[in-house]
């Protein structure tokens, strides 16, 4: 008897596990993508620097995600992402890296938590309300001049569930700047958002803190506040609003930066079925007053304004026409670097008041 029972036991067991993997429920892996493909005429505005026609890969990505339910209450989340570098072929050495929104983690009724590298809260509000993200006049080449538009790699993320309209977030990353180290070579960061939403509007706030690494030459702690705004007037009409303040203060000693704040506005317009209208405006202010040929005490400034036009082919397809120009007085800023591989290389200017554009035309496919 005992014999039969021994030899019975792994087949109970099999049939046991067998039974359990059968009622859970696997979703995925799913492989998904994005092909964003721009043609661009850039000018500088540089000295000596002429105008040139571009290809550029705009943050195409391709990733696998999925999930399993555990039970009816916990699911286990994962995903995978990397930039694909279409029009390179490759990127940093040809190395190819999940380097972006890349986590595994889980859910419940009680919320969302992942461990991995991710957008922060406080990126995604410039996310919400950005009609050109990652095209030329995208809102990043303003509101990221501080560094609070950023992946934070190392971090947990807790984002609770909608109660009466509103979400929090909250992100703690134990090292922005690289992978683990010891504490030397710590880089904290923090960020955390309030949103809420009730029909045609949504409203957020968001707090975000990096540390900074004086080891690695970032002797700089910065704390910005930012705050966004998104509401359809009409059927047709939306208008964005943003506002981010950045505090920096010196590390070990060192001079502290100055202060700046962004203010930035948008309006799209549903033309026709398939067409709608955009434009936006982002103002860069340093909270500092130089004194030099072009600026004679007034405080350094870059304003950047964007046109242009989207075609919605299909669902997942769509055409693009845009323009977009910076207007620098004492700090130099590019209309066609966030997000982009076709860039202008910042710092080049002796003068900081040059006038950068740009004219692009692209399509973005989503798989």
């Amino acid at each position: 008897m005992r014999s039969l029972l021994t030899l019975a036991a792994p087949a109970l067991l099999a049939t046991t596990l067998t039974a359990n993997v059968a009622v859970a429920n696997v979703q995925g892996p799913t492989v998904y993508g994005l092909i964003h493909l721009s043609a661009d005429q850039i000018n500088s505005d540089i000295d000596g620097n002429a105008q040139s026609f571009n290809v550029s890969s705009n943050t195409s990505r391709i990733g696998v995600r999925g999930g399993f339910d555990v039970d009816a209450n916990l699911q286990v989340l994962y995903q995978a992402q990397a930039f694909v570098y279409i029009t390179e072929g490759g990127h940093d050495d040809n190395k190819f890296r999940f380097d972006q929104d890349t986590f595994a983690g889980f859910k419940g009724n009680w919320g969302l938590l992942r461990i991995g590298n991710m957008n922060s809260p406080t990126k995604l509000l410039r996310v919400r309300t950005d009609l050109f993200s990652t095209q030329v006049g995208a809102a990043g080449n303003i509101t990221g001049a501080d560094g609070q538009d950023n992946w934070r790699r190392n971090s947990v993320y807790y984002t609770s569930p909608k109660i009466n309209g509103i979400t929090a977030k909250a992100q703690y990353s134990t090292n922005s700047a690289d992978e683990g180290h010891a504490t030397t070579y710590r880089s904290v960061a923090y960020s955390a958002s309030l949103e809420f939403e009730n029909g045609p509007f949504w409203a957020a706030i968001a707090y975000d803190e990096d540390k900074g690494l004086p080891v690695a030459g970032d002797d700089t702690n910065v704390k910005a506040y930012r705050a966004a705004a998104s509401v359809n007037l009409t059927e047709d009409l939306r208008v964005n609003a943003i506002y981010n303040h950045a505090h920096k203060s010196g590390l070990d000693g060192n001079l502290s930066p100055a202060n700046s704040d962004v203010y930035g506005l948008g309006l799209r317009y549903q033309l026709a079925q398939k067409v709608a209208l955009k434009t936006q405006v982002h103002h860069l202010v340093r909270d500092e007053r130089v004194t030099n040929a072009h600026l004679d005490n007034k405080k350094p400034r870059a304003t950047q304004y964007a046109i242009g036009a989207d075609y919605q082919y299909a669902p997942n397809l769509m055409f693009y026409a845009n323009y977009a120009q910076t207007d620098n007085d004492g700090v130099y800023r590019a209309p066609t670097n966030a997000g982009r591989t076709a860039i202008i290389k910042l710092g080049q200017s002796d003068t900081q008041k040059e006038n950068p554009w740009a004219v692009s035309v692209g399509t973005i496919f989503h798989f």
